[in-house]
């Protein structure tokens, strides 16, 4: 069933069920959007020269079919970036864990030559984040312990729960 807005833009489907407005949130949202823009294309008028609103429209949006998909490309190169840090970051935390579970030494060239690799110039960033998720998921805190070797060691920052200490 179609309703009729009366603003003049496109009828709007609705079920049969929905007379009293009982939509999602999302799609009354959407509908009251709908309803307050009237379609370009419905006011017009039948006199008025075609040629003339497609120049008006293509000047007014300067983004050429060739613009948009470098627009697109470069998106998608960012958010690719974006996952590929990520993805070394949740790389770096494993590789912290499992170092600080065997008890061997954290090296920065250790880091770099098993997880980071190509994205060394990102370290501080990387080391960081890194740093932060281990802080706020697991408890540890990520300490330089050595300046001039670049050795870093995990400290729990967690307190022992009051069970555990009356067992011990």
């Amino acid at each position: 069933m179609l309703q009729k807005p009366e603003s003049g833009a496109l009828p709007i489907p609705q079920a049969e069920g929905e007379k009293d407005g009982s939509r999602d949130g999302e799609t009354q949202a959407l509908t009251a959007s709908q309803k307050e823009v009237p379609s370009p294309f419905l006011q017009e008028s039948p006199n008025e020269d075609l040629g003339a609103r497609r120049e008006e429209g293509a000047t007014a949006s300067a983004l050429t079919p060739k613009g948009a998909r470098t627009l697109a490309a470069k998106a998608l190169a960012r958010r690719r970036a974006y996952r590929r840090l990520d993805r070394t970051v949740a790389e770096l935390v494993q590789f912290l864990l499992v170092k600080d579970k065997k008890k061997s030494p954290i090296t920065r060239s250790e880091m770099v030559k098993y997880v980071i690799g190509d994205l060394k110039d990102l370290f501080p960033e990387i080391i960081a984040r890194a740093a932060e998720h281990l802080r706020y998921v697991f408890g540890f805190e990520l300490k330089q312990f050595g300046r001039k070797h670049h050795t870093y060691i995990l400290v729990n920052k967690l307190k022992p729960l009051e069970e555990e200490e009356e067992v011990e």
